[in-house]
């Protein structure tokens, strides 16, 4: 929540390998002196912004650390009681699902948010998981078609390397 004397932190994150996202996931640990102060968003290269919550629980001084931050966890954020450490989900639930699709290189940056000036925190760390569509690297043609003489003459086809294998790369022919 911004207010009056509110201050933003905006650390970057460079992702540098383009890959299409399928779920992302938020790690990070602060320490702050009231908690109820602040509030987390996540924007990403594109500029797509999601708030992952805003002032949680009670004031509770200590900070937010070891929180992961996963659609797929069992429990909002919100509903957590201080300390908060463990696996949520983001304050509104399926939030993280914006960035599905999109795609993961580039610079992310994590906004913290403290609506009082008067106390003061650290971001200790961050970073994300990222779960991403694997485009193969393989390019069969045809891959239809392929007819051998009755005496088991060859037939033709072409393999083309799309990108780099990272493993090797075994095509079965049957």
């Amino acid at each position: 929540a911004k207010g009056k004397g509110a201050a933003t932190t905006k650390s970057p994150l460079v992702i540098p390998t383009s890959k299409v996202i399928q779920d992302l996931d938020v790690y990070f640990n602060i320490e702050h002196s009231n908690v109820r102060d602040l509030s987390l968003a996540l924007v990403s290269p594109s500029g797509s912004r999601v708030e992952l919550f805003s002032n949680l629980g009670q004031n509770y001084s200590g900070g937010v650390s070891e929180v992961y931050l996963d659609d797929e966890a069992t429990q909002p954020i919100s509903d957590a009681s201080s300390p908060f450490n463990g696996h949520y989900q983001p304050e509104t639930p399926n939030a993280l699902s914006i960035f599905d699709g999109e795609d993961a290189l580039g610079s992310w940056t994590l906004e913290v948010i403290d609506s009082n000036r008067n106390n003061t925190g650290i971001l200790n760390d961050w970073w994300l998981v990222i779960d991403s569509e694997v485009t193969p690297g393989i390019t069969v043609t045809p891959t239809a078609g392929l007819e051998t003489s009755e005496a088991g003459g060859p037939a033709s086809f072409d393999v083309v390397l799309d990108s780099q294998p990272t493993a090797d790369v075994t095509i079965a022919v049957s």
